[in-house]
C-alpha cells in the first residue's frame, strides 16, 4: 500500500447545545488511500457531516490532528483560536464602519462642496471647514490599512492552508446541491475556477475554464444542458451540475455529503453511476450516507457509532 493520502486521527468534536454539551466525535481515525472510493454509514444525526467537513478543512477539530499528504491540514479549535476568530470577526466589523462612512462622506459632502464653490460664492468662506472634513476624510484610509494588516495577522498561517485546500486540493458535494439559480449550468460549473484566479487574470483565462467546464459537463452527461437555469433541470441534473462544479478544479479528493438524499431512486442510481465512473478513473471519493444500497459501491464502508468508526 502507499502512503495515505489523507489521515484523521484521535478527532474529538462537541458543540454546545444550550446548556448541555453534545459530543458528536469521540476519537474518530480513519486513513484514505490514493484512488480510494470510502464510504461513512451512520443515522441521521450521529456526525458523519460533521466527521466530514474535519475531513474536509470545512471545520476544525477540538482535538486530534487531520494530515493531507502527511501535512498538517488545521490545529484544533482551542481557546487562542476562538478569541482569534473573535477578534477577527471584531475587526471585519469597523473595517466596513469605515467604508460606510468613507462612502458617505465622499458621496454626501463632496458634491455640496463643489456646489457651494461654483454656484453660491458669497459662502466661499463658510466651505472651507467642509473641504477640510473632507481632506481629513483621508485620514481613514490608513485606518482601514491598519484594519486589513490586523486581520492578516489574525488569520494564521494553518488558516490560509486551509482556505487553499479548500479552494485547489478539496472537491465538496452537499446534499442541497446550492446552485445559483440566476446562472445556467456552465455558469455554475465554472464559478470554482473564478475564485481561484486573481480578477486582473480572469479575462486572459475564462476561455480555458469555459472549455474545462464543458468537458467537465459531459463527463457528468449534461452536454445538452448547458444554457439551462437549475430551475429547468431535474433533481438528478442539479446534482450532476453539482459534481461537476466539484470537479472543475480537478480535486484531489472529492467528499460528497449525502448526494443522493434528496433524490428518488433512479435519479440517485444515475449520480452514483458518476462517482463510480470517477472512481474508476482514478479519483478518490469520500462520501457519507445512510443508505446501506449506496454504500454498497464503495471499495471500503465505514460505521460511525456513538462518536467513533468502526469497521
Amino acid at each position: 500500500m502507499s502512503d495515505p493520502l489523507l489521515v484523521a486521527d484521535n478527532i474529538h468534536k462537541t458543540y454546545r447545545m444550550g446548556r448541555t454539551d453534545l459530543q458528536v466525535l469521540r476519537g474518530c481515525s480513519l486513513k484514505v488511500q490514493p484512488g480510494e472510493f470510502v464510504a461513512i454509514m451512520g443515522k441521521s444525526g450521529s456526525g458523519k457531516s460533521t466527521l466530514l467537513h474535519i475531513l474536509g478543512a470545512l471545520d476544525a477539530p477540538e482535538t486530534g490532528e487531520v494530515y493531507y499528504q502527511g501535512q498538517r491540514v488545521c490545529h484544533p479549535e482551542t481557546r487562542i483560536a476562538r478569541i482569534g476568530h473573535a477578534a477577527d470577526r471584531v475587526v471585519r466589523a469597523l473595517q466596513w464602519i469605515v467604508v460606510v462612512l468613507l462612502i458617505l462622506l465622499y458621496l454626501i459632502g463632496l458634491p455640496l462642496f463643489i456646489a457651494a464653490l461654483i454656484f453660491f460664492p458669497p459662502v466661499r468662506e463658510h466651505v472651507v471647514p467642509v473641504g477640510m472634513v473632507l481632506i481629513g476624510g483621508l485620514g481613514l484610509l490608513p485606518v482601514q490599512l491598519a484594519l486589513l494588516l490586523s486581520r492578516l495577522i489574525l488569520t494564521d498561517c494553518t488558516e490560509h492552508r486551509r482556505i487553499r485546500l479548500r479552494r485547489n486540493t478539496f472537491g465538496f458535494v452537499f446534499q442541497f446541491y446550492h446552485l445559483l439559480p440566476e446562472l445556467n449550468v456552465l455558469e455554475n460549473t465554472v464559478i470554482p475556477r473564478m475564485i481561484r484566479t486573481w480578477p486582473w487574470l480572469w479575462f486572459r483565462d475564462r476561455r480555458s475554464a469555459r472549455a474545462d467546464a464543458r468537458q467537465t459537463l459531459e463527463t457528468v452527461g449534461l452536454t445538452e444542458r448547458l444554457k439551462h437555469r437549475p430551475s429547468e433541470l431535474s433533481g438528478g441534473e442539479r446534482q450532476r451540475v453539482a459534481i461537476a462544479r466539484a470537479l472543475i478544479h480537478k480535486p484531489a479528493i472529492l467528499f460528497a455529503d449525502e448526494p443522493t438524499g434528496n433524490l428518488d431512486a433512479a435519479a440517485g442510481r444515475s449520480v452514483m453511476d458518476v462517482l463510480c465512473k470517477l472512481h474508476r478513473e482514478g479519483q478518490t471519493i469520500v462520501i457519507v450516507t445512510h443508505d446501506p444500497s449506496i454504500a454498497e459501491f464503495a471499495d471500503r464502508v465505514l460505521h460511525l457509532e456513538r462518536g467513533q468508526l468502526q469497521a
